[in-house]
């Protein structure tokens, strides 16, 4: 499709939007509080969420802080988009086939499709293999629209994910990992600029935009961080921290996928380099690919025979198996992004 069929992007600098508060940790908003007003500084490099720098007020006219908005929008979900390769913001047509599946009633009937395809398939399947009409099935009419809803599916996916690991992680939340600050709504009349139809608000769960507000931590990712100034002991200290951390939340249950891009490096308060390593602390973010214990006990267990789940101790010894293969796999992965820093300092 043309490029001038993309719908304007609604996420830009100096927007102060309303939100819905869901619910607010740390906190950070009074219990009563229901609405949240934000205002969007500046886009922050990721390569799946839409993520922005933004400043939140805890009333009218009252300067909440600083903090990082991470929306789960599938019409910016990045990979998730991906088709041959090539990525792409939802155009307009397939927007409106999107918002007209929902509204017929399709998509409720579709998600408990997702669920069974996405609970029982070999290999996870990506949104863009329900445009082929022969693996899946469904009428040629619905292709773009089932597109639409896998996206909407996986992406929510991975959001209700991130939520339930900063739970989980509560203990590292300001040491290992950024703050929890909220979990917000927006609304469709926000997010499309046009009034709904009627009867919309039935649909709100597959219309609206969900987010997390987090502590926003000042700094490079690890990847960009080292200088050829730093003493190697420096540099060695500072992936051990990472290792370290991500091995804690490992053992809470949280097996996250290690890249040099989900470490930030915080800033120090100055350039002085013989600043001890906490002042240097690297923290793990980006949680919504993250394989959370239970649901990986959960995989397995739905693909072994009942007479496996009656022998406990081979079940127990499977599921721990089934884990720490994962978290090897995530491991290998991180050391080859290590060494090549290592490489390039």
């Amino acid at each position: 499709m043309a490029p001038t069929t993309i719908a304007p992007f609604p996420y830009v600098a100096d927007n102060e939007p309303k939100v819905h508060l869901v619910e607010g940790f740390n906190n950070t908003f009074s219990p009563n509080r229901k609405f949240v007003v934000i205002s969007l500084l500046e886009d922050l490099p990721s390569t799946e969420s839409h993520v922005m720098h933004v400043i939140f007020y805890n009333g009218v006219g009252l300067l909440g802080g600083q903090g990082v908005l991470k929306l789960y929008d599938r019409r910016y979900a990045r990979s998730i988009r991906e088709v041959n390769g090539t990525t792409t913001a939802a155009p307009r047509e397939a927007d409106n086939a999107y918002l007209s599946f929902v509204r017929q009633g399709k998509m409720t009937v579709f998600r408990s499709a997702l669920e069974h395809i996405y609970k029982t398939a070999p290999v996870r399947p990506r949104a863009s293999e329900f445009l082929d009409t022969q693996r899946y099935g469904g009428p040629e009419a619905d292709r773009v629209a089932r597109f639409e809803a896998a996206a909407w599916y996986e992406n929510n996916k991975r959001f209700k994910t991130e939520l339930k690991a900063y739970k989980q992680l509560k203990p590292f939340q300001g040491d290992k990992i950024p703050r929890l600050l909220a979990h917000i709504r927006i609304p469709y009349p926000i997010i499309y600029k046009r009034p709904q139809e009627n009867g919309d608000e039935q649909w709100d769960e597959f219309f609206c935009v969900h987010g997390l507000l987090l502590e926003y931590i000042p700094g490079p990712k690890l990847g960009r961080w080292p200088k050829p100034t730093f003493a190697p002991t420096t540099l060695e200290a500072a992936i051990q921290s990472a290792i370290d951390s991500i091995n804690d939340i490992n053992n809470l249950g949280v097996l996250v996928e290690k890249s040099t891009n989900n470490v930030i490096m915080k800033n120090k308060d100055n350039n002085d380099q013989i600043l001890p390593l906490d002042s240097q602390k690297p923290f793990i973010v980006d949680f919504a690919k993250a394989v959370l214990r239970d649901d990986l006990y959960e995989i397995v267990i739905t693909g072994l025979p009942t007479s496996a789940l009656l022998a406990t101790e081979y079940l127990s010894a499977r599921l721990k198996h089934a884990y720490e293969e994962k978290a090897n796999e995530f491991n290998e992965s991180f050391a080859g992004d290590l060494e090549e820093i290592i490489r390039e300092t």
